[in-house]
């Protein structure tokens, strides 16, 4: 039993180790994403990414590209991100189909470590600041009111966004 016990704490710490050491090498200033941010240590958020974005994400071992553009948005970018060997998922999210299905669907791919680092992205970052605080909010117990703080600290600027997102706030 001590054994599993020593194994679980030295596997924590190394994983521990293993993302404030990424946080310490992501700087979002050194991509060219529209509003780029941290949204936590493994998860960078903001425009759609450029090739070479995708590249240095790649190289600091990112896995998982999260869009939530519309489909017809996405195909480039698809292509671009497979090439790398990374995984692509597409959630198409606007201010009027904004759901709760949608922030479930963002959360089970965050929560699964092999799919972190990610990048969650959409055309500008505000749909993704909503969807954040929606996050934070179901997923993290944090209240609606500072998960709306948070939202609009990590971007969210569109009153349409900010309004799709308090009425789902509301729900909680």
């Amino acid at each position: 039993m001590k054994k599993v016990g020593i194994l679980t704490v030295i596997m924590a710490v190394a994983a521990w180790l293993a993302w404030s050491q990424l946080s310490q090498r992501v700087d979002p200033g050194e991509f060219s994403m529209k509003n780029a941010v941290l949204l936590r240590a493994d998860v960078i958020s903001g425009g759609p990414p450029s090739e070479a974005d995708l590249a240095r994400a790649r190289n600091l071992g990112f896995r998982t590209v999260i869009d939530l553009r519309r489909v017809e948005e996405t195909a480039a970018e698809r292509e671009a991100v497979t090439g790398l060997g990374m995984q692509y998922v597409n959630i198409p999210v606007t201010p009027d189909t904004l759901s709760l299905g949608q922030v479930d669907a963002v959360a089970k791919i965050l929560e699964d470590k092999d799919n972190r680092p990610a990048i969650l992205h959409c055309g500008s970052g505000n749909r993704v600041a909503g969807l954040w605080g929606l996050y934070l909010n179901r997923h993290q117990n944090v209240s609606a009111e500072q998960a709306m703080a948070i939202a609009s600290e990590k971007g969210l600027t569109s009153d349409a966004v900010r309004s799709a997102v308090g009425n789902l706030l509301k729900k909680e």
